[in-house]
């Protein structure tokens, strides 16, 4: 029988240089996507708040743009879960920069609570069923790293880049690329995404 479950995962670990990826979810963590549901989806699924919060460090001496590029960044067609009759769900992504974009200790809890989306708002896109962004990787910013919050703990410009659940029920399964392209996955040496909460599916076999 197969079972589909999905969980969010409290990350309480130390981000090391050898654990760095420009992919998030990173492939060493072998989960394949973030997945954030709609605000009407069940809570019981596993998503317990439609929100998902990760922070991007670009190390001080990138001085070039950065862009952040989507897999499946829309709700519906591939890798999606459709939880009623018909995808019915959109999600917003935001990213934030500046001052307390990082800092704000709100912003770091694994909850959304007020003061989350701390910070000056730098790009934002709601998308919903799309075949734009549809099971292909898509540009969703273009930032300048001193757009960024500067954190003397990470020794980088801090990026928070957020998917939040809106109206519907369904599950958006998606992954992100910090890249030197705004057309192609390339990597920047030193880059540190990093989440302190993170909700993915779990697929389990059991006889």
């Amino acid at each position: 029988m197969y079972q589909l479950r999905f969980i969010a995962f409290y990350l309480s670990l130390l981000i090391t240089t050898e654990m760095m990826s420009q992919a998030f979810p990173s492939p060493m963590e072998n989960v394949p996507f973030a997945t954030t549901f709609g605000q009407d989806a069940n809570p019981q699924w596993g998503d317990d708040d439609n929100s998902q919060v990760y922070f991007v460090a670009i190390p001080k001496d990138w001085k070039d743009a950065v862009y952040i590029r989507v897999f499946d960044g829309d709700i519906g067609g591939a890798n999606d879960e459709m939880m009623g009759g018909g995808f019915n769900t959109s999600c917003h992504y935001s990213i934030y920069g500046g001052n307390d974009a990082y800092s704000n200790k709100e912003a770091r809890k694994v909850d959304p609570v007020p003061g989350y989306k701390s910070g000056v708002l730098l790009a934002e896109k709601k998308i919903a069923v799309d075949a734009n962004f549809d099971d292909q990787w898509a540009l969703l910013a273009t930032l300048v790293p001193n757009e960024g919050e500067w954190s003397n703990e990470l020794n980088a410009y801090v990026f928070k880049i957020i998917c939040d659940g809106m109206s519907g029920d369904d599950a958006n399964l998606y992954k992100y690329f910090v890249s030197s392209s705004g057309t192609e996955n390339v990597p920047i040496q030193g880059v540190n995404p990093f989440a302190y909460e993170l909700c993915f599916r779990l697929n389990q076999n059991t006889s």
